[in-house]
């Protein structure tokens, strides 16, 4: 838990210049500050050393340690205590081995327990009183009975007491306790406790990039839907990308009821921005040598990474970092939270204690990999439009995509077992790479997904159930798009939400529970078909197509569907009907000249002649062997098809193993 607010040190000011209330932590950083600092680790490390309990604790002497400063004895107590606990001994612990094992036997494993069987004797011998007199008889007969001398029964019977707890180090996941913390540790973790503790009480925080690295937005949208805090970006005045996080709000409830995600968040935000700079940076030492090609980002070009500045100690809030860019993320150009305090709103600016912060030494396990950087794959200029582009690097296996909900992962399973089964109409489905850019409007919008089809590219939105306010944001994001640009944009909408998308500003389809790859299909042949254009297409191809058959005298079907840029079996019939051939169309396997057929059925009928067997007919592999021995350009793997369609023959099923060719 963060410190106190009534126990922060912090200033506040008012911007006469910007007419904006402004407030700041007052961190630790001085010599001094690490020397008192140690002096409580010395006091904590001593009550452990001793086996002092809570009772010996005195807040007084650490008040006076910190020169009466209480809030400051206080915020670095509330710090140490995430390193120690106040825990009671067990009776494992202050027993020894046999006494601790008998009273196992009989139930007696707890204090809570023991007093139980005390009242149970005081009821049962002395009518549920015992007087101050008579208490040590009462110890000694009940120590009796269950084997323990009455001083052991007496300190057992309170040993779960608040005052008699001991102070130990707290136990790491893995089992270990945490080591022994040192003033340099202490100050480092007030610093972020003491941000924490404004985190905690805000209700926003706006994030200035000058390039938005893509996979910090990817991993960002998945990490909000865990934390249920939305996100939005933005251009600003100044051209910067804007990231913004923020408690969704509602009509009842403090503004701030979303505090302790937005907290979480940021500081995952800010540690993974941090890692991607750093992997940035590497990534551009190996560069020089791997690829020599431009490298782009969201906004502006890419800034150089400078080795890091030492930074000075904050005090009084404030830090000395000389200007207003971070020197460890040349990315990052401001973080801003606004904080609530007693009907307030106060603008805490992060990014000059970001320093003081230290998010690459945190003390108590580090922060996991959230994300192995891949610069790869960066937000890249392309008019009002950004897209990926691949930068020459090391080669790697392409990561499993994250998704934001239930809804988006099944629906990409799903598309890509159609898209393997040549059902989704020639329509390749892509996980987030674009990004759609309004500049008149200061928008950012990032769709989940990107179909691409040929030269053509349509966006996909899938919009699940979440709270009003959420609802009314995306609505005016898609109002600005539709009035700034005609962007092919196709919306997926709960049904619960048909009522929010009413007039429907993009083509939509609404879906109950699961969203059906069927219906995406359907809907984008229905509002951006290019029919027209791919038929015309076709007719320009046939002159080709005549010199292919002239020269081949068949074209397989697998290649008919890419030439003539045909994507169903209607299609394709169509298509070959315009061209007006004057070949014929096998079902199945392809495009084949008059002479093709003939010669194809003559070597049939010869060796259907030549078998001796008592019924004339071949199996599927005698006339696979007939066809091949005959010299026809020929595909053994559709052979079925062309059997099945060769005029005066037809296929015989006996069974799902017996499949004989006969004459007509």
């Amino acid at each position: 838990m963060p410190i106190s607010l009534d126990d922060l040190r912090k200033t506040t000011s008012y911007s006469r210049r910007d007419q904006r209330r402004k407030i700041a932590p007052v961190l630790l950083g001085t010599s001094e500050d690490t020397r008192l600092a140690q002096d409580f680790c010395d006091y904590f490390a001593e009550l452990v050393r001793e086996g002092r309990s809570q009772a010996d604790f005195s807040e007084q002497y650490l008040t006076q340690r910190a020169g009466g400063d209480f809030k400051l004895a206080r915020g670095l107590v509330s710090t140490l205590t995430r390193v120690y606990v106040w825990e009671s001994d067990t009776f494992a612990e202050r027993l020894p081995a046999h006494d601790w094992l008998r009273l196992q036997k009989i139930g007696l494993e707890t204090s809570s327990a023991l007093r139980l069987a005390m009242y149970d004797y005081v009821s049962s011998v002395n009518d549920g009183f015992v007087s101050s007199d008579e208490r040590a008889e009462s110890l000694e007969l009940f120590g009796a009975g269950v084997g323990l001398a009455p001083a052991v029964v007496d300190e057992l019977l309170f040993l779960d007491a608040e005052a008699n707890a001991r102070l130990k180090l707290r136990t790491r996941k893995d089992g270990q306790p945490f080591r022994v913390p040192n003033g340099a540790d202490i100050v480092r973790d007030y610093n972020r406790l003491a941000v924490e503790t404004l985190l905690f009480n805000s209700s926003e925080i706006i994030f200035s990039f000058a390039a938005l690295p893509g996979a910090l937005v990817k991993r960002l949208g998945f990490l909000s839907k865990i934390y249920r805090v939305p996100y939005d970006l933005d251009l600003n005045a100044a051209g910067e990308v804007q990231l913004r996080l923020y408690g969704p709000p509602e009509a009842f409830g403090a503004p701030t009821r979303y505090g302790e995600s937005l907290t979480e968040l940021t500081f995952k935000t800010l540690t993974l921005a941090q890692k991607l700079a750093v992997a940035e940076a590497a990534a551009n030492q190996v560069a020089q040598t791997v690829y020599s090609g431009p490298r782009t980002t969201l906004v502006g070009s890419e800034p150089t990474v400078t080795k890091p500045r030492r930074s000075k100690a904050t005090v009084g809030g404030e830090v000395s970092a000389g200007s207003r860019k971070n020197a460890k993320n040349p990315y990052l150009t401001g973080v801003e939270a606004a904080v609530h305090i007693k009907g307030k709103v106060y603008a805490l600016n992060l990014l000059e204690i970001l320093p003081a912060l230290a998010l690459d030494k945190r003390r108590d396990a580090p922060v996991a990999a959230e994300l192995e950087p891949d610069f790869t794959n960066m937000l890249a200029e392309t008019k009002a439009v950004y897209s990926v582009n691949k930068v020459e690097a090391v080669s790697k296996a392409p990561p499993e995509p994250e998704f934001d909900s239930s809804v988006e992962a099944q629906f990409y399973q799903q598309w890509a077992a159609l898209e393997r089964e040549g059902q989704s109409a020639g329509w390749h489905l892509e996980r987030e790479p674009e990004a759609i850019v309004v500049p008149a409007e200061n928008l950012i919008f990032i769709p989940d997904f990107m179909l691409i089809r040929g030269t053509q590219r349509v966006w996909l939105e899938i919009i699940g159930f979440w709270t009003p306010a959420y609802r009314a944001r995306k609505v005016e994001k898609l109002e600005k798009l539709k009035q700034h640009a005609d962007y092919k944009l196709l919306l997926a909408a709960a049904l619960e939400l048909k009522a929010d998308f009413q007039p429907m500003l993009f083509p939509t389809v609404f879906y109950k529970h699961f969203l059906k790859p069927t219906d995406i299909v359907a809907l984008l042949q229905k509002e951006y078909s290019d029919l027209d254009q791919r038929v015309a297409h076709a007719t320009s191809q046939q002159a080709l197509l005549v010199s292919q058959l002239e020269t081949q005298s068949y074209i397989a079907e697998t290649a008919l569907y890419p030439a003539l840029q045909c994507y169903n079996k209607s299609e394709l019939l169509g298509a070959i009907k315009q061209l007006n051939l004057s070949s014929s169309y096998v079902e199945g396997y392809g495009l084949c000249t008059p002479d093709y057929l003939e010669r194809a059925g003559t070597a049939l009928q010869t060796g259907l002649t030549a078998n001796h067997s008592p019924k004339t007919r071949l199996t599927v592999e005698q006339a696979v062997s007939v066809l091949e021995q005959s010299g026809l350009p020929f595909d053994a793997t559709r052979a079925e098809a062309l059997l099945e369609g060769l005029p005066g023959f037809r296929i015989e099923r006996l069974s799902l193993f017996d499949v004989f060719l006969v004459a007509c």
